[in-house]
């Protein structure tokens, strides 16, 4: 890949995490219900990283950024299912901040949901699959 095209993911990286994270927080700060254009902006942010996965399976580095990010997303939303799940209640404080932080861009999903609860359950199966994507062709890459 030529250094041009990787300064491009690079910084169509920090544009695409930037862009779902500030056009779905308001949304999920304030628990308004999802809309058309918090599904659009989980639809791009997945094709995104989909997309990062497929055309980046030869770097190694970038790979390893894309199983940091996911493994991240994975670890928040598991512990946010577990949290309402086992019904234990949290005060809000910046522990669940920012633990709800990292599902932000998944937000549009909850358009299908009723609940939190299986909103929660779905970011981590979802991140789960990139997560485990992102690990098998780093692997593969050795």
């Amino acid at each position: 890949m030529k250094k041009s095209q990787k300064i491009l993911w690079v910084f169509g990286t920090i544009l695409v995490v930037i862009a779902a994270y500030t056009i779905n927080l308001f949304d999920v700060s304030m628990g308004n219900p999802t809309t058309v254009y918090n599904v659009l902006t989980t639809l791009c942010y997945i094709a995104f990283w989909a997309l990062y996965l497929v055309f980046n399976k030869t770097g190694r580095k970038r790979l390893t950024f894309s199983c940091v990010v996911a493994a991240i997303t994975f670890i928040c939303s598991t512990v946010i299912t577990y949290i309402n799940f086992a019904g234990i209640v949290l005060r809000p404080g910046n522990f669940v901040l920012l633990l709800t932080f990292f599902s932000t861009p998944f937000y549009g999903i909850r358009f299908l949901l009723q609940s939190f609860k299986w909103f929660n359950a779905v970011v981590s199966v979802l991140s789960g699959i990139w997560l485990g994507g992102s690990v098998y062709l780093r692997k593969r890459r050795k």
